[in-house]
């Protein structure tokens, strides 16, 4: 009979889930992230967030979003130290759009490894939208379109109400076409 009751209690603390819950309050959601090359050659990244509560006050002036950037040899560095000054865990799984800049897109191997580091990352979709932009992705993330606060909910609700007919590129196709050695068009943002 103990030995039911050693389980039961056993079960029922892995069912609760708590030991690595972190509360939402406690994240960072990333909407966007634009990559651009860095001066020394690495990354320079661009993180678009929205801010929980000014998104949820109807009184809310002023910015809804924190524009948050870093730079690293390697996109995971790049994201590592966005992450680690903040008090706060940068949450990637809610993640929309990914845009590149001309300027990553020309150095190959910058380029090609940014994909797969994205592809690699478990935190990130394969199906978030890839887009490109001759300025810099900083400066596309840091614009507000007038139908949306973000730049990148604006974005990914175009595509939503033009399914059927906007030319799309998520992470799986970039992925595979550069695999597959074939050419791939990416859409191009612009302000």
């Amino acid at each position: 009979m103990t030995k039911k009751w050693i389980f039961a209690l056993f079960f029922t603390l892995f069912l609760t889930a708590c030991y690595d819950n972190i509360a939402p309050e406690d994240r960072e959601f990333v909407i966007t992230m634009g990559i651009d090359k860095a001066e020394d050659g690495g990354y320079s990244i661009t993180l678009e967030i929205p801010k929980i509560n000014a998104l949820n006050s109807k009184s809310a002036e002023g910015d809804t979003k924190d524009i948050k950037t870093a730079t690293g040899e390697t996109l995971a560095e790049a994201m590592y130290n966005a992450d680690k000054n903040s008090s706060k865990k940068t949450y990637y799984e809610q993640m929309k759009v990914v845009i590149f800049s001309e300027e990553v897109i020309q150095n190959e191997e910058l380029f090609v490894n940014a994909a797969f580091e994205l592809l690699e990352n478990r935190a990130i979709s394969n199906r978030i939208l890839i887009l490109r932009t001759e300025e810099s992705a900083k400066d596309i993330i840091s614009k507000n379109p007038k139908e949306d606060s973000m730049m990148g909910l604006f974005i990914a609700n175009f595509y939503k109400k033009n399914k059927d007919s906007a030319y799309r590129v998520d992470l799986d196709k970039l992925v595979r076409y550069i695999t597959q050695g074939q050419e791939i068009e990416i859409p191009l943002v612009k302000t």
